[in-house]
């Protein structure tokens, strides 16, 4: 009989477990604490989305913030929107990146879109499965 082939564990990043430990500290006994209104993960998903949303901005402009415009173009930052999402998180707002000539149309939520779900079991699954921080962002730009 064969053995069912096993899949390598592959670490977190030490410095990653140190500030989801410290994140994770004694004050949030319950799940309510970690999830609720004001919550690490709530603030962490609102963090991750909006970092996502700028690379998605800097990869449509070709430029960095604060850099040289360089498209034919001439197009450039225009401050932020901002926008309330619904989902299994309750409401997360965030500040959505604009550009001068509105062109700019976001992958990771698109215009108009109101509800979403199932992202918080989508970044923790691949925090589980060994991903880190930095790996999850790059998947995310990548979509």
């Amino acid at each position: 009989m064969t053995e069912p082939k096993r899949t390598k564990r592959v670490k977190p990043d030490p410095e990653l477990v140190k500030l989801a430990d410290s994140l994770l500290s004694s004050s949030y006994r319950k799940s309510e604490d970690l999830i609720g209104e004001n919550g690490p993960l709530k603030q962490l998903t609102k963090m991750l989305v909006e970092r996502a949303l700028q690379a998605e901005m800097t990869e449509h402009l070709g430029h960095d913030k604060s850099a040289t415009v360089t498209n034919a173009q001439g197009n450039a930052r225009n401050g932020h929107s901002g926008k309330t999402l619904k989902g299994d998180f309750g409401e997360l707002p965030l500040e959505m990146p604009r550009d001068r000539q509105g062109m700019f149309e976001p992958q990771l939520i698109s215009k108009h879109q109101t509800r979403w779900t199932g992202f918080d079991d989508k970044v923790i699954s691949l925090y589980a499965r060994g991903m880190t921080v930095r790996e999850i962002q790059r998947h995310l730009q990548e979509m």
